[in-house]
């Protein structure tokens, strides 16, 4: 039977780094007051008056292709690992068979690493002038710690999040960057159900973990994966949420809207005749 996490888990799982998250949260919203976003007319207003690059440009292109570049070397790492290093042994009876592994433990701490420097996202934002979502900044408040405790527990299924994640943020952030250059594709519907389906695999592969015995009776792992399901659950809910929001009742919506302009037309010509 599983053990419930207590101050035990805490104790392990903490990281000095968890202190940079309340210093990412007051930053936002100082930085929010000094630059408020702009509604779309606003920015629609300004792209006319000043048609020049964005803010920044020459730093997100290059932050956009080297995050790009990075999540793909992890993805590639960590799937080495999996399949050639533990020969594709996972849910074994040793739950610190790839906390052994060196080159696990590099790929998953720099993956930690690397969520702090995600926080450049929401900086890049805000300096556009733009709205920081509550999934956006949800999101970043917790993906750090989510990673970080995976790191600093050595689990296994650390290679869930990496290669999820590693391949969505590979195909996101080369996106955002070949946008930025002006070559666009339509891919955020696209985007945002990889995102949403990254988390339904991985809580479909994580859950029979607890099953384990060197699992569930480890309050540091299960410490995890509470943490894990509670966050990532809280993160697919906005998710969804986001899709229908955009890309069903907006599509609707503007369909509706449609019709209606061309029903005024057909009457108009109909008055002509």
């Amino acid at each position: 039977m599983a053990v419930m996490p207590g101050l035990e888990a805490v104790r392990q799982l903490w990281d000095p780094l968890f202190l940079l998250v309340p210093v990412y949260m007051v930053g936002v919203y100082v930085l929010r007051q000094m630059y408020p976003p702009l509604s779309r007319e606003q920015h629609a207003a300004n792209r006319a008056k000043q048609p020049k690059k964005k803010p920044f440009f020459e730093v997100m292109l290059a932050y956009n292709a080297l995050m790009s570049v990075f999540s793909l070397a992890c993805f590639l790492g960590m799937s080495w690992v999996v399949i050639v290093r533990q020969n594709m042994v996972i849910k074994g009876p040793d739950c610190m068979r790839y906390a052994r592994d060196p080159l696990f433990r590099l790929i998953v701490d720099a993956f930690h690493y690397s969520k702090y420097i995600e926080f450049a996202d929401t900086f890049f934002l805000i300096m556009q002038r733009k709205d920081v979502s509550w999934l956006h900044f949800f999101h970043h408040c917790g993906a750090c710690i989510n990673v970080g405790i995976l790191a600093r527990s050595g689990i296994e299924a650390a290679f869930l999040f990496v290669t999820l994640n590693g391949f969505v943020h590979t195909i996101m952030y080369a996106y955002y960057g070949l946008a930025l250059v002006g070559i666009r594709f339509k891919a955020k519907s696209l985007i945002t159900i990889m995102q949403i389906v990254q988390f339904f695999t991985g809580f479909g592969s994580f859950y029979t973990y607890k099953n384990i015995p060197c699992f569930g009776s480890s309050q540091a792992l299960m410490g995890v994966y509470v943490y894990t399901y509670s966050y990532v659950g809280v993160v697919l809910l906005f998710f969804v949420n986001f899709f229908i929001q955009n890309y069903c009742k907006g599509k609707k919506a503007k369909n509706a809207s449609n019709g209606k302009h061309t029903y005024g037309r057909e009457e108009a010509v109909k008055k002509l005749d």
